[in-house]
């Protein structure tokens, strides 16, 4: 029933955002509506101070100066309009106007370009996956969610660095220490797979819900960025985090295609650009938090561990990479390529 209200809500303000000048799709009546005033809205699940809803924010504020005070995006984070999953299906059929979310929610639907950047170990590091993501191939990648009949159009790409374990009793220093642990993940079965790997147990559930699961040991460990362990005070609950990096998927934001199609070419650009100006923002503002957080988590208790045999996680990964990797040996080719 909360899910059936979320929606139905979501549906009466997507109508409301549009009325007077927004509600013929043609793209002649947008240019002659243009003048209109629009209110869009953005849903997330990560709270206020994450660099993802920072970036969001700069992304929204940059559409209003450029519009000349004419686009309004108002910010709804913490999973107030639901989790990953109902927000973009939400977005697809136009009851939310943005959301964000990573690649292997897109994969799942079919466009399995996007997979490549959840692949294990296929950036050598952040700066690698940062010219990726800004340049032809980045690109070229998100005109593939549209291309691929998902009903949303995915704008850029913002980065909070690598994703690593954090743990609530035993610390992770080597691959042997992942034996038996229950491990919070999407529900994405390449994250199944790939837990199952370093030995781990794969338990997917909703991202909301993973601070109460490790307050209660529904699970062992959960794996974000530093940004994200900071944000969402997983470091309370789970207060070890080690540095394997198995993973740097960004999160790409959608735009609802119903949304952008009553857009004037004009407000589409300022739409575009505004989106890919926060990949930078975002960028800039992670390397200049990340060492504040971990100062402060560690006045708090956190800890924080290197790994002393990090080959042997590449090679637990590699049944996986190649799994998952069939078929965009082309793609793959063209990001190592990328100096």
């Amino acid at each position: 029933m909360k899910k059936l209200m979320i929606l139905l809500l979501t549906i009466l303000f997507s109508v409301s955002a549009f009325a007077g000048g927004q509600q013929d799709a043609d793209p002649a009546a947008a240019v002659e509506q243009s003048s209109e005033p629009i209110t869009l809205r953005f849903g997330a699940v990560n709270p206020m101070n994450h660099p993802f809803l920072q970036g969001a924010q700069f992304f929204a504020d940059e559409v209003n100066k450029n519009s000349g005070g004419r686009i309004t995006i108002d910010l709804y984070p913490s999973s107030q309009l639901g989790g990953i999953s109902e927000m973009v299906q939400s977005v697809q059929v136009g009851a939310l106007d943005f959301t964000m979310s990573k690649p292997g929610t897109i994969a799942d639907m079919g466009v399995k370009d996007v997979y490549v950047y959840e692949l294990p170990y296929v950036f050598r590091d952040e700066d690698h996956l940062n010219k990726v993501m800004t340049g032809e191939v980045g690109e070229r990648i998100l005109a593939k969610v549209q291309a691929g009949g998902t009903k949303l159009v995915s704008l850029a790409y913002h980065s909070d660095g690598a994703r690593s374990f954090f743990t609530t009793e035993k610390p992770v220093r080597s691959l042997a220490d992942m034996k038996g642990l229950k491990v919070r993940v999407q529900n994405i079965q390449m994250f199944v797979d790939l837990m199952e790997a370093f030995g781990a147990s794969a338990t997917p559930i909703a991202y909301s819900e993973l601070y109460s699961a490790l307050q209660t040991g529904v699970v062992d460990a959960g794996e974000n960025p530093v940004a994200g362990y900071y944000t969402n005070n997983f470091f309370e609950v789970a207060p070890n985090f080690t540095f394997d990096t198995h993973t740097m998927a960004p999160t790409i934001i959608h735009m609802s295609e119903i949304s952008w199609n009553k857009l004037s070419p004009a407000d589409q650009k300022i739409i575009k650009d505004a989106a890919v100006a926060s990949t930078g923002f975002v960028k800039e503002f992670v390397a200049r938090k990340n060492q504040e957080y971990i100062a402060d988590m560690e006045s708090k208790g956190a800890k924080f561990y290197e790994l002393s045999d990090k080959d042997a996680w590449i090679e637990a990964a590699t049944p996986v990479f190649l799994k998952y990797g069939a078929g965009l040996t082309d793609l793959i080719k063209d990001i190592q390529a990328v100096k």
